[in-house]
């Protein structure tokens, strides 16, 4: 199995932000190529040069509402890996500025991703919280057969963050990106986030990873997650499945730019795909509903409707390819062609099995296994540390 690419950073912003710029400065630069080339290029030069201006302008407003120790670390990283700070804070808000776009075209079905959490009588070994995490662009003007999926698939890269004066915690993203969208803290924490498009949409707020971030840096609990999410400027619709290893539970966060509702588990067990279950919610949304993600939502909740579930039966779920209701669709499997991470945490003993799949969906495949633990509790200067994580950790 191949091993996973792992970067360690610790320190002050500078220091984080210097340590990823001189550790994956080469990976940074192909990253910020590749974002140009399937998103603004793709659609020809006439479109594509007024799209990405409008894209950056969105996201230097977003950027106004990003914390500043998180400016300075992507000004830190810009500097020593010599791409502009403005082409990394379009990386670090793309997902907003896609889904703002979105509205010129509402109904685009590239929209994919599955989360899970059981605990109580439903896990054998306390809270296990799954995710898949799907990314391309079928049915769109983008539509690039899959190519984004199987790059991001290639490039997915496990961070260890150690922030002087706040939590620690560990991510998977990529190369350029700061933010937090698959992740699990030191107070036993996981976040998966699920884009959940509405109108009112606005780029006066927070990228949703920045401030998921916030959360793993800051946050111990449920409560504070939450806190955390009302306080916000937020700019999207978006689900967010927070699990609590303390606290043996879990919580749906479903947000918009104006609310934020809390979906709390029903006997042990949650399930979140790409549209909202709350009654408001799901009302205002109704218009824009991928029935694919209604259909992989009864698939997957089908699935974890047992007892006694193991990490095996857990990592199982994520791979399957079957499909509820009636419909061919290819999204509407668990695993699917856009499926690009794929990660189980078991967030009391913080350990991790991210899928390793060569191609997606990076669940059909070998499940590395990670200790989260000792990756996290590893003492390192402030210089920052490229590595491997994977087999040689043994199994969590």
């Amino acid at each position: 199995m191949a091993e996973i690419r792992t970067v360690f950073l610790e320190g002050d912003p500078t220091s984080l932000g210097t340590s990823h710029g001189r550790l994956l400065a080469e990976e940074i630069r192909f990253m910020a190529e590749q974002a140009d080339r399937h998103v603004f290029r793709r659609v020809g030069a006439i479109r594509g040069i007024p799209l990405r201006l409008v894209a950056q302008g969105f996201a230097l407003v977003m950027g106004r509402h990003i914390p500043p120790p998180i400016r300075e670390e992507i000004r830190a990283m810009a500097r020593e890996s010599g791409v502009p700070y403005a082409n990394l804070l379009l990386i670090n808000t793309l997902d907003d500025v896609l889904n703002i776009l979105r509205r010129l075209a509402p109904r685009s079905p590239h929209l994919a991703c599955s989360s899970f959490a059981l605990f109580g009588t439903r896990s054998s070994n306390g809270l296990i919280h799954g995710r898949n995490l799907d990314y391309h662009f079928r049915g769109t003007p983008l539509d690039d057969a899959g190519a984004v999926a199987r790059l991001l698939l290639k490039e997915a890269t496990l961070f260890i963050y150690r922030p002087s004066g706040k939590s620690a915690f560990l991510s998977i993203g990529w190369p350029g990106m700061v933010g937090a969208i698959t992740a699990m803290n030191l107070h036993r924490l996981s976040l998966a986030n699920l884009t959940s498009y509405l109108r009112g949409t606005t780029p006066n707020g927070t990228p949703t990873a920045i401030l998921y971030r916030r959360i793993m840096e800051e946050a111990s609990c449920l409560r504070e997650a939450e806190q955390i999410l009302r306080s916000a400027r937020r700019t999207i619709g978006n689900n967010l499945l927070v699990g609590s290893g303390r606290e043996e539970s879990a919580a749906l966060f479903e947000i918009t730019r104006d609310d934020v509702v809390r979906v709390p588990p029903r006997d042990g067990l949650l399930v979140a795909t790409n549209h909202f279950v709350s009654p408001e919610l799901a009302r205002r949304q109704r218009p824009y509903l991928l029935a694919h993600s209604l259909e992989r939502w009864e698939r997957l909740h089908a699935l974890c409707d047992r007892r006694g579930v193991g990490v095996e039966e857990a990592l199982r779920f994520l791979a399957d390819t079957g499909q509820g209701g009636k419909s061919a669709h290819p999204l509407a499997g668990v695993a699917n062609e856009g499926t690009a991470v794929s990660v189980l945490f078991r967030p009391a003993d913080l350990a991790l099995w991210l899928g390793r799949g060569k191609e997606p969906p990076a669940s059909k495949g070998e499940f590395a296994p990670i200790d989260g633990a000792a990756l996290l509790s590893r003492q390192r200067g402030n210089s920052g540390e490229l590595g491997e994580a994977g087999e040689s950790l043994g199994k969590p």
